[in-house]
């Protein structure tokens, strides 16, 4: 029987990656850089360190991935409350009162994801989160999700996992757990191996309906 329903932050909570693919393209072009944006948006899901590393390789001349973090912009927080997606209050509420146990796991720092339950109000219905800045592995490694769930003391038989990224879908699908893919068509991202897609958030609660 399913009891415990993870989510993954950016792209399925809030629909933060085209506001990072945006800042992405200001900071080349304040630097004078020049990188295509099919590539730049390429990082949708990266872990953090291969971010860093990604936009090093994208720089015209020689740098390490450390002096582009030094480098980027931290003023601007993001506006979380203006990213959420639809219906995500309709879907949490409608979760709670079924008896689920809902956690957030995701590649985010710890602080940006405190930031983004309480900008958006959904803090009363998330029981547990996880920053996978907090692991040694990152997705696609299973271990945020395998984490998850031990600490949550559920099974991947019990456990369904809301993703969007290929390689979060690489990692839930490893964990185990059922996977349901927030549907994503403006980056290029390969969500075939999910065991089911939903259109939007209201679509993901009726897959889940279907499941308990």
């Amino acid at each position: 029987m399913i009891n415990t329903v993870l989510f993954d932050m950016d792209g399925v909570l809030v629909d933060s990656e085209v506001f990072y693919l945006v800042r992405l393209v200001d900071f080349f072009r304040e630097h004078h850089q020049h990188a295509p944006i099919d590539e730049l948006k390429k990082t949708c899901g990266m872990s953090m360190d291969l971010f860093w590393c990604t936009l090093a390789d994208l720089w015209d001349t020689d740098i390490e991935p450390e002096t582009v973090k030094a480098m980027f912009p931290i003023e601007g927080e993001n506006d979380y409350d203006d990213l959420k997606n639809p219906h995500v209050h309709y879907l949490l509420k409608h979760l709670k009162a079924r008896g689920l146990t809902v956690g957030i796991a995701s590649a985010s720092e710890q602080v940006e994801i405190d930031a983004m339950m309480e900008q958006t109000g959904i803090t009363p219905w998330i029981d547990y989160t996880l920053s996978g800045a907090d692991l040694p592995r990152s997705k696609p490694d299973p271990l945020i999700y395998r984490t998850a769930m031990q600490a949550l003391h559920t099974t991947p038989e019990q456990t369904i996992i809301i993703e969007d990224s290929q390689v979060g879908i690489q990692a839930a699908k490893a964990a185990g757990a059922y996977v349901i893919a927030k549907r994503e068509e403006r980056f290029p991202i390969d969500q075939s191996a999910a065991d089911a897609i939903a259109d939007d958030l209201m679509d993901v609660w009726l897959k889940i309906e279907e499941l308990l």
